[in-house]
C-alpha cells in the first residue's frame, strides 16, 4: 500500500477528532440512529398483545336449599370440603377461614356450641365462587350435597368445568391458525382465552371473538369460535422521512412486508430496507468519477407463538459510505454492523388488568470498517453475549402503563473477540447493561379527545462501553427539538418525553411535546454539557384510500443545548409519510 494511503488509513483508525474536523459521522453514531430508527418504525407496526374477556357468572346464593333468615339454624352439624385437585381445594379452605368452623378432622368443619346458620353456608359458597371467577376459572362451579341419615352433613364440592370441543365458525376465512384447539378437554380458564387471543391479535388480517357454549355433556361447555377477516394476510409499506444526517443524506426511504400466518402457527415475517433517497454529498475526483454517500440498511423478523411462549429471531445489517476528499483522489470511509438476536419469552402472569412476561435471549454482533477497499483491523468488532428482561403491562380504568426492565451482558461466546479498547481501558464489550423504558398513556377527559403519553428510557452501566453500546440522545426518537447532527453520547443516561395529543378529528391529532435527557459515565469526561431539552409542536394521523396512509409533521426548538455542538438550529422542521397496502 503507498505510504500516502497508509497515512490515511492511520488518521482514520488512531483519530476520532479527525473525523469530526473532516465532516464525517462516529459511525456508532450511525449505528445508534439506525437503529433507534428502526424500532420506532417496529413500535408503530406492533400490534395489540394484551386482550381480556368478560364473561358474566350466575349468582351462587341459590344453590343453598336454606331459609329466608341467613341466621336460621340448618340441620348441618359437618361441612365437608371435596376438590379434584389441591389447588381448587385451597379456594374452598380460604372461604371457610373467614367462618366461625373450625377443622375437626380431613377437610371436615364443625361449629362448637351452636348450630351452622343458613348465611354461613351461602357466604363459603359465594366466597369461594367469586374467587374462582376472579381467577378465571367461569365455568367451575361449588356444588353442595347433604350426607348422612339425618341430612347432617353437607358436602361442598368444586367441580371444574371443561371444554368439551372447540366449534369454529368462519366467514371468507380459509386458513386460520389451531391456537385454539389445546383447549379441548381441559378446564377453562378466561387467562387461557385470552392468551389464544393475543396470538390472534398478532395477526393483522384476522381477528376472533370467542364464546362458551352449552354442551350435551354434563359439567363441559363448548368454545365457540367465530373467526372475521380483517385484511390481507400480507402488507406493504413505504415511508420516507427526514430523519438521516447532512453527511449522508438527509432523506430516508423503507419498504417493509409484512406476512401473516405463513405457516400456520399465528406467526408473524417482517422485512424491512432503508436507503437514502439523496445523497448528503457528492465528489468528482480528477478523472472525473462521481462518488456519493449512502446509507443501506435491512432489518428481518420472525416471531412464532405457542400458547403462553413465544420466540423471536430479529437480523440485521446497518451499512453506510462516507466520502472525503484527498490530495489526489476521494477516500470512501464505510462500514457495516450486522446484528442477529434470538429471544424466547413466557407470560408468566396474567390476570383481568396485569400481564407479566420474562424474556431470555442471545445476540451476537460484528462491526467491520474500511478505508476504500482495506479493511481497518483496528476497528473491527465482533460481539456476543445475552439478555434477561422482564416487562409488565397494567391496564388501569383510563390509563395503560408499559414497563420494562432489561439486562444485557457481554461474554466470549458464539466467536466473540477481544475489543482493542479493553487494552487501554477505553471500553468493555463484556459490560453489563440495564435499561429501564416505562410509557403511561393517560386519557384526560371522558370523549378521548386528551390524552398525555409519558415515556421514559434510561440505561446503567458500571464500566466504560464501546461506542456501539453508548446511549445516544437529541433527535426525533429521543430528545425532540433537535437535528439528527446533534446530539451526545453517554455510557449511562436518560431521556424523558411527554407529549399532549388532542384528536381533533377522529385518526388526526395535534401534539405538543417536552423532552429531556442526561448522559453520564467515563466516556463523557470531555463533554462539557451532559444535560439537554428541547420542545416540539406537530400535527399526526392517518386516513384510508385505496390502503392507509399516515403523516407526522412538527416544528421542534431547544430549550436547553449542549455547548459541545459549533451550530445548533434555532428551529428543526421535520415530517414523515406513509402509506400501507
Amino acid at each position: 500500500m503507498p505510504p500516502r494511503h497508509s497515512l490515511w488509513l492511520l488518521l482514520f483508525a488512531s483519530s476520532a477528532l479527525f473525523a469530526q474536523q473532516s465532516g464525517l459521522v462516529d459511525p456508532g453514531i450511525i449505528y445508534q440512529r439506525a437503529e433507534q430508527r428502526q424500532q420506532q418504525i417496529n413500535r408503530n407496526a406492533a400490534r395489540q398483545d394484551f386482550s381480556t374477556l368478560d364473561f358474566s357468572a350466575p349468582a351462587s346464593e341459590d344453590q343453598v336449599a336454606a331459609p329466608g333468615d341467613r341466621h336460621a339454624c340448618t340441620s348441618y352439624q359437618h361441612i365437608v370440603l371435596d376438590a379434584p385437585s389441591p389447588s381448587f381445594l385451597h379456594y374452598l379452605e380460604q372461604s371457610v377461614r373467614h367462618t366461625p368452623l373450625r377443622l375437626t378432622g380431613k377437610q371436615t368443619y364443625h361449629k362448637a356450641g351452636e348450630c351452622i346458620r343458613a348465611g354461613e353456608v351461602i357466604d363459603i359458597v359465594k366466597a369461594t365462587q367469586n374467587r374462582l371467577i376472579e381467577d378465571g376459572w367461569i365455568t367451575t362451579r361449588v356444588v353442595l350435597q347433604t350426607e348422612g341419615s339425618h341430612k347432617e352433613r353437607l358436602k361442598l364440592t368444586v367441580l371444574p368445568g371443561k371444554i368439551a370441543q372447540v366449534r369454529e365458525n368462519k366467514t371468507n376465512v380459509q386458513r386460520t391458525p389451531g391456537v385454539f384447539n389445546y383447549l379441548q378437554n381441559k378446564t377453562i380458564n378466561l387467562r387461557d382465552l385470552e392468551q389464544s387471543l393475543d396470538n390472534v391479535h398478532r395477526l393483522g388480517s384476522l381477528d376472533a371473538q370467542v364464546d362458551i357454549a352449552p354442551s350435551d355433556r354434563e359439567g363441559y361447555s363448548d368454545l365457540v369460535v367465530n373467526w372475521q377477516k380483517t385484511g390481507r394476510p400480507y402488507q406493504f409499506s413505504f415511508l420516507v422521512d427526514d430523519s438521516g444526517s447532512k453527511s449522508l443524506g438527509k432523506y430516508l426511504g423503507t419498504a417493509s412486508i409484512y406476512i401473516d400466518n405463513p405457516l400456520n402457527f399465528s406467526d408473524t415475517f417482517y422485512a424491512s430496507y432503508t436507503r437514502t433517497l439523496r445523497p448528503g454529498t457528492r465528489l468528482t475526483d480528477q478523472q472525473g468519477k462521481k462518488h456519493k454517500t449512502l446509507t443501506d440498511n435491512y432489518y428481518l423478523n420472525y416471531s412464532i407463538p405457542w400458547r403462553s411462549w413465544q420466540l423471536g429471531l430479529n437480523a440485521s445489517r446497518y451499512h453506510y459510505d462516507q466520502i472525503i476528499p484527498g490530495y489526489a483522489r476521494v477516500y470512501h470511509y464505510k462500514g457495516n454492523t450486522q446484528k442477529f438476536e434470538a429471544e424466547l419469552s413466557n407470560t408468566i402472569y396474567r390476570d383481568q388488568n396485569k400481564k407479566t412476561t420474562l424474556s431470555a435471549g442471545l445476540w451476537w454482533r460484528k462491526n467491520q470498517n474500511f478505508i476504500n477497499r482495506a479493511e481497518l483491523d483496528v476497528q473491527k468488532r465482533q460481539t456476543a453475549g445475552w439478555r434477561l428482561g422482564v416487562k409488565q403491562t397494567v391496564l388501569f380504568p383510563k390509563a395503560v402503563f408499559n414497563g420494562a426492565l432489561n439486562l444485557k451482558k457481554g461474554t466470549r461466546m458464539l466467536g466473540a473477540n477481544p475489543v482493542p479498547e479493553e487494552g487501554f481501558d477505553e471500553g468493555n464489550a463484556k459490560s453489563a447493561i440495564w435499561t429501564l423504558d416505562a410509557g403511561w398513556n393517560v386519557l384526560l377527559d371522558s370523549n378521548q379527545r386528551w390524552n398525555w403519553q409519558n415515556d421514559l428510557h434510561a440505561q446503567y452501566a458500571h464500566e466504560r462501553l464501546i461506542s456501539l453500546d453508548l446511549l445516544s440522545i437529541g433527535g426525533r426518537n429521543s430528545v425532540r427539538g433537535f437535528s439528527e447532527n446533534n446530539s451526545i453520547s453517554g455510557d449511562s443516561g436518560w431521556y424523558w418525553r411527554n407529549t399532549l395529543n388532542w384528536s381533533y378529528q377522529p385518526n388526526h391529532q395535534l401534539y405538543l411535546g417536552a423532552d429531556m435527557g442526561q448522559v453520564w459515565g467515563k466516556n463523557t469526561e470531555y463533554l462539557r454539557d451532559k444535560f439537554i431539552a428541547g420542545a416540539v409542536i406537530g400535527s399526526k394521523g392517518n386516513m384510508n384510500y385505496h390502503g392507509n396512509w399516515q403523516y407526522d409533521v412538527f416544528v421542534g426548538t431547544p430549550i436547553v443545548k449542549s455547548g459541545d455542538w459549533k451550530k445548533t438550529d434555532r428551529f428543526v422542521i421535520g415530517f414523515s409519510a406513509g402509506y400501507t397496502w
